[in-house]
């Protein structure tokens, strides 16, 4: 399988052609021993959009951490969503969850119709209101983002 999603590692120390709306104060990209990440900080939204073509996306995976000292058992929230472009429709998938001190794996199924689609949006985001939630908001690292189809 191929990974639809373009520089999900960030090693080119580039945003694009990711995409983010709440501005170039809200994300930066750093390195570690094992390679480049994202960092989001609170209230921060990052996003890319596949060009025209035909995708079949089965599975979203990549790898987050807290940003911030956490105590153990605390979350810092984050959320991430797949809108999977058909003709003539449009699907929608996503969860919401936490990162905690050490880096972690997620992997997610997109249960969808054989239906080749014709655009993916990936979106992934961080809390802002911890009050509502009841939960910390905070900084969230991401790296080796792959949406495999």
């Amino acid at each position: 399988m191929k990974n639809i999603l373009e520089n999900g590692d960030f090693h080119t120390g580039e945003l694009a052609p990711w995409t983010s709306t709440t501005g170039e104060a809200s994300w930066t990209i750093k390195t570690d021993d094992v390679g480049a990440y994202i960092q989001l900080t609170k209230a921060a939204d990052l996003s890319q959009t596949t060009p025209q073509g035909t995708y079949k996306p089965t599975t979203l995976t990549f790898e987050v951490r807290a940003g911030e000292v956490v105590k153990p058992g605390d979350l810092v929230v984050f959320g991430f969503g797949l809108v999977v472009y058909a003709t003539g429709e449009a699907q929608g998938f996503g969860d919401v969850s936490g990162a905690t001190k050490e880096w972690r794996t997620v992997t997610f199924t997109i249960d969808r119709k054989p239906t080749p689609a014709t655009m993916v949006t990936v979106q992934f985001f961080t809390a802002s209101d911890p009050e509502r939630l009841k939960v910390q908001a905070g900084t969230v690292h991401f790296r080796n983002f792959q949406l495999l189809g």
